[in-house]
């Protein structure tokens, strides 16, 4: 009956200030072990998610960042790659447009992840003395069916793309590769910096006697995203 992190976070106000008994750097760190995907990957095992789709995951949301970066490069990019080979240069050039790529890319990952883990279903259940078993296998299988037919989907388009891609450009791949693993990097970077806000607002809407709600209910809006 141990509370997960997402059982812990998503509390209401009242139940929080009985329950959640959690310091500011507790709460920061729940935050990142949900947020960033690297950690969320293969190190956060005390939750209700599939450690299968877990990984498939990640390798999806590679693929996609890869993909997305690729869209970015156009004909001012391949211009400045024949006209100088310093890869400073060329990174400066297109900064602008990697960080296009990774808050896309940052976005389109948390949208995925409401809509692929399982968490919630399996919370229901722990919250429930009773429920409707054939209901919860078949909201289950129409994740999982939706997410790997999606996922198949997409991939068969990132795998044409990125072919066709490289068969007219097969000198850049390189360069490719360099984008998108800094555009990663900066994909596990971002809940560094974001997570920091709704814990601030939290832990103060928590520790003040004067009733702290609207600020509650902020933060828990802000661990969202």
């Amino acid at each position: 009956m141990i509370k997960t992190d997402n059982e812990l976070n998503s509390l209401e106000y009242k139940d929080a200030l009985i329950l959640d008994n959690r310091k500011f750097c507790e709460y920061y760190a729940s935050l990142i072990r949900i947020h960033n995907l690297l950690i969320f990957t293969f190190h956060t095992k005390q939750d209700y998610n599939s450690q299968v789709i877990k990984k498939c995951y990640f390798f999806y949301i590679y693929a996609l960042v890869f993909t997305i970066n690729l869209l970015f490069i156009d004909n001012s990019t391949l211009y400045q790659i024949r006209l100088t080979n310093g890869f400073v240069n060329i990174f400066l050039f297109n900064l602008e447009k990697i960080i296009y790529a990774t808050v896309i890319s940052y976005f389109l990952k948390v949208i995925f992840s409401y809509l692929i883990f399982s968490e919630d279903i399996f919370l229901y259940i722990k919250n429930k003395t009773y429920f409707r078993r054939k209901g919860i296998i078949g909201h289950l299988g129409f994740k999982y069916t939706a997410y790997f037919g999606l996922a198949i989907i997409s991939l068969l388009f990132f795998i044409y793309y990125t072919m066709c891609f490289f068969a007219v450009f097969p000198n850049i791949q390189i360069f490719a590769f360099e984008i998108s693993g800094i555009s990663m990097t900066l994909l596990l970077i971002i809940p560094l910096i974001i997570n920091i806000f709704p814990s601030i607002f939290r832990i103060y809407s928590l520790q003040e006697k004067t009733d702290k709600v609207l600020c509650y209910k902020f933060s828990k809006f802000l661990q969202l995203i």
